[in-house]
């Protein structure tokens, strides 16, 4: 199967996964309050707080290696990364009991809750080591009906619970809860049948996991901030129900995602190919070429939809998440800038120059919750403000991650240099 077959099952399979979740949303919103999509929201920006620290981009040391060790030696690789998951989700776990008290007091999380979301950041990043073993090896059916059948069975309790029980945001975060951990018990077992656990700690492997993954944790956690952390700040001077709103308009522009990462799921395993075999100019010029064709397709869907979300917002939402026609259109702008982010970063993976990338990525997070405190905490503007920062430093970012990429490995990003074959 070649990458275009391949990105097209993995976009089909992104559709109607994220598609599932999607057409919840109309029903939910409609059953759910914007406090309960407050609290909902909360608990999903902890979880993915934890996920930072328990993952430790395991995933991503996986990639990397997987075509430069055996196979044999990547199961004992991968099972020394899975050894170290749990080990950082024990004391994820410490610090919630420790700091429980204060997390409640001050965002209105339940205490029992906060210790779910850390058992669904652990579960996540096991499934997540799962499928992207697929991802590399090159397996979009198994990849799509393994993540489908999660998410069928998450909207399922979930429309059980929120409709037929009427538990509201609890039913919601339940049905999370118990589709995140079952699914992680099943790829603990794909894994084993598969051949990638074998239970040895190895020195090595520990080492060389935590040197890709130490650097990388700024790297998540400015990524945590930019997307997640800001909500914090919505929550602390706006209230819950504005949280609620920010995170409907959020969570409909982040469709465009789903065309963003299929294609990196797609691409990227192909782009290690090529450029770990010596690649020519000629080869460099290819892969920069269909880089920019993706680019040009990813614009155009991004301004249709800026233009047809005004369009659309009053058949798909309740009444009372209207106003969050807004926060839609920017960040739809925003995903634009990450979708050509995702186009240069690889790169930086592959040569494994992960701690510069992760300065990079956490400044810019960093001025993006200075920018959105100044806005919302000091100004006073609304929740919107949040979505206009998230532009300007989706567009910062991709400047200079695009910079630092072609510092570390070089392509021919110059059209007008095509001809003289120099890079």
């Amino acid at each position: 199967m070649n990458a275009g077959s391949r990105a097209l099952l993995f976009t089909v399979f992104e559709f109607l996964n994220k598609g599932i979740s999607f057409l919840l949303i109309p029903v939910l919103t409609r059953y759910l309050t914007p406090q309960d999509y407050g609290v909902i929201a909360t608990f999903l920006v902890f979880a993915s707080f934890f996920a930072v620290f328990i993952g430790l981009s395991g995933h991503g040391a996986i990639s990397t290696n997987y075509f430069r060790i055996s196979k044999k030696r990547l199961a004992k690789y991968v099972s020394n990364v899975i050894f170290i998951l749990f080990l950082s989700f024990s004391v994820m776990l410490l610090l919630v009991f420790l700091f429980s008290q204060q997390i409640q007091n001050k965002f209105g999380l339940p205490i029992e809750w906060q210790f779910a979301t850390v058992l669904v950041a652990l579960s996540q990043f096991v499934t997540l080591i799962n499928l992207t073993l697929w991802v590399i090896e090159k397996k979009p059916i198994n990849y799509g009906l393994y993540q489908t059948s999660q998410t069928l069975l998450f909207a399922s309790i979930s429309l059980f619970t929120v409709i037929a029980l009427e538990m509201n945001w609890v039913g919601h975060l339940t049905s999370l809860l118990l589709a995140t951990t079952s699914f992680a018990l099943i790829s603990m077992l794909f894994l084993y049948k598969r051949g990638y656990l074998k239970l040895s700690v190895r020195k090595l492997y520990i080492k060389d996991f935590l040197m890709f993954s130490i650097p990388m944790v700024p790297h998540q956690l400015g990524d945590w901030l930019r997307t997640q952390g800001d909500k914090l700040l919505i929550v602390t001077f706006a209230g819950t129900a504005a949280t609620g709103i920010f995170s409907v308009g959020q969570q409909l522009a982040l469709v465009m995602l789903i065309l963003i990462v299929s294609l990196n799921k797609a691409l990227y395993p192909s782009l290690f190919q090529v450029i770990s075999k010596r690649p020519s100019f000629d080869d460099k010029k290819g892969v920069v070429k269909k880089s920019y064709q993706i680019a040009f397709g990813i614009t155009v869907l991004g301004i249709l939809g800026f233009f047809l979300t005004p369009l659309i917002f009053p058949y798909l939402l309740g009444e009372r998440f209207q106003v969050a026609s807004i926060v839609t259109q920017l960040i739809i702008i925003a995903m634009v800038f990450e979708a050509y982010y995702y186009l240069v970063v690889n790169y930086i993976f592959y040569v494994k120059k992960t701690r510069v990338l992760a300065r990079i990525t956490f400044s810019i997070a960093v001025f993006h919750i200075l920018l959105s405190y100044v806005l919302i905490g000091v100004i006073g503007l609304d929740y919107q403000s949040i979505a206009y920062s998230m532009v300007l430093s989706s567009v910062t970012q991709f400047i200079f991650v695009w910079w630092y990429s072609n510092k570390v490995y070089p392509m021919p990003w110059n059209p007008l240099r095509w001809s003289r074959n120099v890079k």
